[in-house]
């Protein structure tokens, strides 16, 4: 297959996708009539992580097996160079007019259980198959930058008196049990448990890196076309990840699948105790909400998971719930209000489970 186009094609903006705080998604249509969509840095404002989050993006596509390619976005044109606005580097893909986001799908309960029993075997092999059939490793141990990236996290929230108190407490009252707090129970995992180890330990695979529902295009069924019905976007975690253990993508998928993601996005769960001075905290998902019903409704991972346990084994518990508070964590970093307060109880809550 030919190297394709260093730069970008000329092309008027027929609308923005995603109009990112770093990057920028566009369709774009060509003097043919035909279109594709283009994601791009934002120039000056772009900063390091758009930059590096693209070119770590069109390495991953420009590098893969002929299999995993075969549930990707081609790549039809990739330029990383100086221009008059600064730093340009970008891509460009296919416009799959009849592919939907997975994840409105989703949302609005568009699909019966059926087709969805059979999105979850198409993604099974998509990512268990294809891209977890190819092994590698990062210049980093995972253990090493998941260690750095909570205890930033925790440095970052700790200058809000607030939130201090809650993460350096020893010891804290948890939906009324008793818990360490979460550095404590963080460093315990790090000092007097094997976890790190363990997932260092665990053969590398290609992951996807950032597996949710509305990093997947779906075909639907009663629609015919010539791509792939299913196509992974967006590969590689905003934090760099490409290799790891394959139980990061089965955690990461789940998130959305099971409705926490978007509970936690649109605040539809109980906080509180953060900011109280009592040392005791709560934190509830509220499953009954209607916005969480397409998620209660339908079932969009217990066949995901059962692949994943076909293709890689058992789902240890332990390293499930570090990775998630490591997801949790970092996040609570990133976000605000309840959902802040709400990702740094649910990290705590994992990281004392790894404890036991």
């Amino acid at each position: 297959m030919s190297e394709p186009p260093q730069e970008p094609s000329p092309g008027r903006v027929v609308r923005t996708l995603q109009d990112g705080f770093w990057d920028l998604t566009q369709v774009i249509e060509l003097a043919d009539g035909s279109q594709r969509v283009r994601k791009c840095s934002k120039g000056a404002t772009a900063g390091p992580w758009a930059v590096e989050s693209l070119r770590r993006e069109i390495l991953y596509l420009r590098s893969v097996s002929p299999e995993a390619a075969a549930v990707l976005p081609r790549l039809l044109a990739w330029w990383d160079r100086v221009g008059s606005a600064g730093l340009e580097v970008g891509y460009e893909m296919p416009f799959y007019a009849d592919h939907r986001d997975a994840g409105i799908l989703a949302r609005s309960a568009t699909l019966g259980q059926e087709e969805i029993d059979i999105f979850q075997g198409e993604l099974a092999d998509a990512v268990f198959t294809r891209l977890h059939g190819t092994t590698g490793q990062d210049v980093e141990p995972l253990s090493q930058h998941m260690t750095r990236a909570v205890r930033q996290a925790f440095d970052g929230l700790g200058g809000d008196a607030a939130f201090a108190a809650l993460i350096e407490a020893e010891q804290i009252e948890l939906n009324g049990r008793p818990a360490l707090g979460p550095r404590a129970a963080f460093e315990a995992n790090v000092r007097n448990t094997n976890i790190l180890s363990l997932i260092d330990a665990t053969p590398p695979v290609r992951l996807h890196g950032d597996l949710h529902l509305e990093n997947i295009l779906w075909r639907p069924l009663a629609t015919d076309g010539p791509d792939a019905r299913l196509i992974l976007l967006d590969v590689v975690s905003v934090a760099g990840v490409t290799f790891g253990p394959p139980l990061w993508d089965l955690v990461k998928y789940e998130s959305y699948a099971t409705g926490e993601l978007m509970a936690l996005r649109s605040e539809k769960i109980e906080v509180a105790g953060v900011g109280g001075g009592t040392g005791r905290y709560h934190c509830r998902i509220r499953t009954e909400d209607p916005a969480l019903a397409p998620f209660t409704k339908f079932n969009w991972h217990r066949l995901f998971r059962e692949a994943y346990v076909s293709q890689h084994g058992r789902v240890d518990e332990r390293a499930y719930r570090f990775i998630h508070g490591y997801f949790n964590a970092a996040m609570a970093l990133n976000t605000t209000g309840v959902q802040r307060r709400g990702r740094l109880l649910r990290a705590t809550e994992d990281f004392n489970a790894v404890v036991g």
